[in-house]
């Protein structure tokens, strides 16, 4: 997508988001596992870096097409936000090196505690990746760790959803220095596209 899209567009849009997710609604409550089928249809849309650029597999969109896009998968639950809005953000803004790459990859996000810990992590226990911010040295630091790099603790919330606890080894990680300002920026990409879900589960 180029430049801002027209009423047309968009409508076609929110058809196509609805056939793709017609037939993949969790029922709330039921534990499941990670659709990599699914995740694999969504990277082939260009839908899991949506508003990545098109030499990494996006489609150079903005927070319209996302809200259309976030609402449709409200239901679902898979890490779309994160691998998008935050994690791919994230690297973006700090030219952080990646770990991982391909069309396919699933990457989560995370604030990590001066030990290198973070808990309610949204499918850490699948991803192929956890992009990380944390302070040290009163600089705020962004990182890429591989899943093999991440120890992770399985847990759910109360719909049942993976929200895993991990730790990783900050120490032997220097990180790229990011301003206080992007991490500011990414807690509220975060909840605005946590609001977003919500209004499309309900």
């Amino acid at each position: 997508m180029t430049g801002p899209a027209t009423d047309t567009e968009m409508r076609e849009f929110a058809r196509m988001l609805g056939q793709v997710f017609a037939t993949d609604r969790r029922v709330p409550g039921e534990a499941r596992e990670f659709d990599r089928e699914l995740w694999s249809t969504l990277a082939e849309l260009g839908l899991t870096r949506l508003t990545g650029p098109e030499s990494e597999g996006g489609s150079d969109a903005g927070w319209t097409e996302s809200a259309y896009l976030l609402a449709a998968a409200g239901a679902v639950d898979l890490p779309i936000a994160e691998n998008d809005l935050l994690a791919g953000w994230l690297l973006g803004r700090s030219g952080c090196p990646t770990a991982t790459s391909g069309p396919a990859l699933v990457r989560t996000a995370a604030v990590l505690d001066a030990d290198g810990t973070a808990r309610h992590v949204p499918w850490a226990r699948s991803v192929d990746a956890l992009v990380a911010v944390w302070e040290a040295d009163v600089t705020w630091r962004v990182a890429e760790f591989a899943r093999s790099d991440v120890e992770v603790t399985e847990a759910a919330n109360l719909a049942s959803m993976p929200r895993d606890h991990v730790r990783v080894d900050v120490s032997a990680q220097q990180g790229t220095p990011v301003p206080a300002d992007v991490v500011t920026e990414f807690l509220r990409r975060g909840a605005l596209a946590r609001a977003l879900a919500m209004a499309g589960t309900m």
